[in-house]
């Protein structure tokens, strides 16, 4: 729950302005990509319910999805999902595809030798109150 100095919403603006595309580019820190996976598993756990919630909720006007905003996103990237709320459940498994055909696990282990040479490189260093190491 900690603030990132590059986490994903800076490539909000640069998947939207692709969002219509067939294809979409952009680079990521291991960092991103290790986040951009955790964001995927979220969305499709949203959609995999979405179905559920839209039986319960019937008729009111209650959100079909847990996350703040989900419904009115959902519903304007993908309009099918307001006539055939089981739609959702097919865009769960297109994003299961797609999260599998995406290098994840190579931003997993930038991710985890950056941790380390950070840690190598603060044991390394000569602690001020040590003068007698210098």
């Amino acid at each position: 729950m900690s603030e990132y100095l590059h986490g994903l919403n800076e490539l909000r603006p640069v998947i939207e302005a692709q969002v219509n595309e067939a294809n979409a580019t952009f680079d990521l820190t291991p960092l991103q990509g290790v986040l951009l996976s955790t964001a995927f598993s979220s969305v499709m756990s949203e959609l995999k319910m979405y179905s559920v919630f839209d039986t319960m909720s019937g008729a009111s006007n209650r959100p079909r999805s847990t996350a703040p905003g989900f419904d009115d996103r959902l519903c304007t990237l993908f309009p099918e999902v307001a006539g055939d709320p089981g739609y959702a459940m097919t865009l769960a498994e297109d994003l299961a595809m797609l999260r599998r055909d995406m290098p994840f696990a190579r931003s997993k282990e930038a991710l985890g030798d950056e941790r380390l040479a950070v840690d190598d490189a603060q044991r390394g260093r000569k602690k001020p109150w040590q003068f007698w190491k210098r």
